[in-house]
């Protein structure tokens, strides 16, 4: 899997880092699927504020986990991972404007894979 193969290359990376550091990005994950979860139940109950705080979150992980990569050492996992948040913002972004339940659950989707890979492959939990 491209997947599992890119965060292996990506802890590797982070390598010279404590096992905090590994915690902290495995937290940002849980942060942004709970964040995402929170926009997608404030879009089915038409909260515009809720829903615009939990993607104003949400965007600032997202943002937070991509300028972390370290693409100049690791070009293939990271611009594979920047592809990935790129992505997720994108969607998130039309989610956002179009008060698509939809859109969102595809960004949930992708954080919850994402947070078993590196909960599975980096953290060994």
């Amino acid at each position: 899997m491209i997947a599992s193969s890119a965060y292996k290359a990506y802890k590797n990376t982070l390598a010279n880092t404590t096992d905090d550091r590994l915690n902290i990005i495995g937290i940002m994950y849980d942060g942004a699927l709970s964040y995402a979860v929170k926009a997608k139940e404030a879009i089915e109950n038409k909260n515009i504020l809720e829903k615009v705080y939990a993607i104003e979150r949400l965007n600032s992980i997202l943002l937070a986990l991509r300028n972390v990569l370290d693409v100049k050492n690791y070009p293939e996992a990271g611009k594979f991972l920047e592809s990935i948040y790129d992505f997720l913002l994108l969607q998130t972004l039309k989610a956002n404007l179009n008060n698509n339940i939809e859109e969102m659950e595809v960004v949930i989707r992708y954080l919850q894979k994402m947070s078993e890979i590196w909960n599975k492959d980096v953290l060994k939990k």
